[in-house]
């Protein structure tokens, strides 16, 4: 039995990406098949959340916590970029100190390379048996699961003209306020429409193969559904 219930998958998505779904917390019914409602005023430090999760066998329970941490995703000087979220179980078992725990859920990605979404569940206390680590545990692979399908299989990524020929496209980066050179992909074709424009040229990318562009032509980061200011949408073109 897992004292410490614990989840790990790559995501072929950017870590910013990631983490916009991580906080949506009004949207987990829609994907989560764990976490099934997360009661949640606003993501931040202190704020309780209420989580009603469903477990394998179809029982459910109601889980009052409160956000330890929330550290937004920050690139360190090895290039990796990290965000964390963790918050603290207050239920009554937590108050008499039979069962305490804090789940941490991070997130880091490495310059090209996937979004690795890391979970786990520290649990401490003499009843925490009656937790029950292991359905945890299949809950938050379920959880894991689900938050990497909910990403795209293809992005639509802005290129500086239309061509039938591979060869012949070319890619515009963006580079961010701190210097970061990143690509912009988007979800759907009407997005990249409303993001860059009508006449902006494109190409369909599986969302697998953008590791196989960084080993091509590297990049800092990948930028997903940005609106692009009108301003600047002729250098996307150019």
């Amino acid at each position: 039995m897992p004292r410490n219930p614990h989840a790990r998958i790559e995501i072929d998505a950017p870590l910013d990406r990631v983490w916009e779904v991580m906080l949506d917390t009004a949207s987990y019914g829609e994907w989560n098949p764990f976490v099934l409602r997360a009661d949640c005023a606003a993501p931040r430090v202190g704020e309780p959340i209420t989580l009603h999760v469903r477990f394998a066998n179809g029982s459910t329970a109601t889980s009052p916590e409160r956000i330890t941490a929330l550290d937004e995703p920050v690139t360190g000087e090895d290039g990796v970029r990290r965000a964390l979220l963790a918050y603290r179980y207050e239920g009554l078992p937590a108050k008499l100190r039979l069962v305490q725990g804090v789940r941490d859920q991070r997130l880091t990605q490495a310059p090209g390379g996937p979004t690795v979404y890391d979970t786990v569940e520290r649990f401490s206390g003499p009843l925490v048996r009656l937790a029950g680590p292991a359905r945890v545990e299949d809950g938050f692979r379920r959880h894991a699961q689900a938050l990497k399908v909910d990403f795209p299989p293809v992005v639509y990524v802005p290129c500086t003209r239309h061509t039938a020929v591979p060869e012949e496209l070319e890619v515009r980066y963006q580079t961010t306020k701190d210097g970061r050179r990143a690509v912009l992909v988007y979800s759907a074709l009407d997005r990249l429409h409303r993001c860059c424009g009508d006449d902006q040229p494109w190409f369909l990318l599986p969302t697998e193969r953008l590791r196989a562009l960084h080993e091509l032509d590297p990049f800092d980061l990948v930028l997903m559904d940005l609106m692009v200011p009108e301003e600047s949408r002729a250098g996307l073109r150019a």
